[in-house]
């Protein structure tokens, strides 16, 4: 890829991702709109217990989440670079 081409997608790049971040700020952002505990007005029917145990659970366990989520970011960007790394040549 010549100079002038990595230029323009570079540049197509960096406007992509100002109309997004603009796009985010003039928008509210709110990410836990629907996770609210205890659920009143769920997407799911909690008619027995089940549903508000599972719920208390999930939110009463949000270090284990964190730690498992980190693993899986970590795992996940290990492998990226492997997958990326400039290959060697053969000798022979």
């Amino acid at each position: 890829m010549s100079i002038g081409r990595l230029r323009i997608l570079a540049s197509v790049v960096a406007v992509l991702l100002a109309y997004v971040f603009f796009t985010m700020i003039q928008h509210p952002f709110t990410p836990f709109e629907y996770a609210r505990f205890p659920v009143n007005a769920s997407m799911i029917s909690i008619e027995g217990d089940i549903g508000a145990s599972v719920s208390a659970t999930l939110w009463s366990e949000r270090q284990l989440d964190l730690i498992v989520l980190a693993i899986l970011l970590f795992t996940t960007a290990t492998c990226c670079t492997i997958i990326l790394r400039p290959e060697t040549g053969e000798t022979g």
